[in-house]
């Protein structure tokens, strides 16, 4: 099956890629687009909300491509630092709980760990 957007649609959503990075979109939007069919079997192969999951699927991994399997940086030249936290490992092609929404989904189960302490429920 075709993924949900073609490189052209999605480049014309965000911005020009560099060659490698249109070959890594080629492919990651194929297999963003089998994630979401899935779990979601019988999606319209027109699904907007699929198109724009698919794109920032996509986009995330390639932004944070530059910190692969990292989930924080930290970078320093001269007497300048620059640091951030990532929300998606680095390069990693995620499927996230607002993503899941998008396409009517439910969320993942689990949500705030909790425990109890006798008769008591605990949360962090």
């Amino acid at each position: 099956m075709d993924p949900f957007l073609t490189v052209t649609q999605f480049e014309g959503m965000w911005r020009t890629l560099t060659a490698p990075q249109k070959v890594f979109a080629e492919l990651a939007l194929k297999v963003a687009s089998n994630q979401i069919r899935d779990l979601k079997p019988g999606i319209a192969e027109d699904d907007l909300a699929a198109q724009l999951v698919a794109h920032d699927m996509v986009k995330t991994a390639i932004v944070t491509g530059r910190y692969p399997g990292h989930s924080s940086y930290q970078e320093s030249a001269g007497g300048a630092n620059l640091s951030g936290n990532l929300a998606i490992a680095g390069g990693a092609l995620e499927l996230t709980d607002t993503h899941r929404r998008m396409l009517g989904l439910p969320v993942a189960a689990g949500g705030t760990p909790k425990w109890f302490f006798g008769d008591r429920e605990c949360t962090p």
